[in-house]
Parts: structure tokens; C-alpha cells; sequence
């Protein structure tokens, strides 16, 4: 995915592909650092608090995509931090 294609600035970075057997996609989680003008980020009070200031300026966001190579991504934020998945059972 082309940082064009992101809701973010400078860089996009460590891509982890979940496959969604079930809606027959992949998703594609991500972070960097949002373009407060393309997307709302409501942040919780506890956040300001816990964590340092540099590592609350990346977000993780997330993409989908039917065929591995087109994914479009999702104005909408994650997590707050670095975040991976897996399935669980």
C-alpha cells in the first residue's frame, strides 16, 4: 500500500496481514502518523497520562483488500499504539 493511499504522513510501517477467511479478505494492520486533517482521533484522557508523548504520535489504522494487492484503507484508528493480531481459538 502507497502512503498516498493511508490516512498518513512520512511513513507507513510494520504490515501484518490477517486473513479473514470468513468476509474473503485480507486485512492489513499498520501504523504511523495520521493526518489529524483526513481522520478524527478521539483520544482517551488515560493515553495523555500512561504513555510518553513520542509513542502517542503513531496510531495503528487498518486496510483490507479482496486480492492481496489493492488494499484500501480505513479512516478510522485502531489503537493507539503498535498493535498486532492473531486469532484466538
Amino acid at each position: 500500500m502507497y502512503l498516498k493511499n493511508s490516512f498518513c504522513y512520512h511513513h507507513i510501517a510494520s504490515p501484518h496481514i490477517y486473513v479473514d477467511e470468513k468476509n474473503k479478505q485480507l486485512r492489513m494492520y499498520y501504523h504511523g502518523f495520521p493526518q489529524k486533517s483526513r481522520i478524527n482521533i478521539p483520544e482517551p484522557e488515560w493515553i495523555n497520562k500512561a504513555l510518553p508523548k513520542m509513542w502517542r504520535s503513531q496510531k495503528s489504522l487498518m486496510a483490507t483488500s479482496t486480492d492481496g494487492i489493492s488494499f484500501i484503507s480505513r479512516a478510522k484508528i485502531v489503537a493507539p499504539w503498535y498493535v498486532r493480531t492473531f486469532a484466538w481459538k
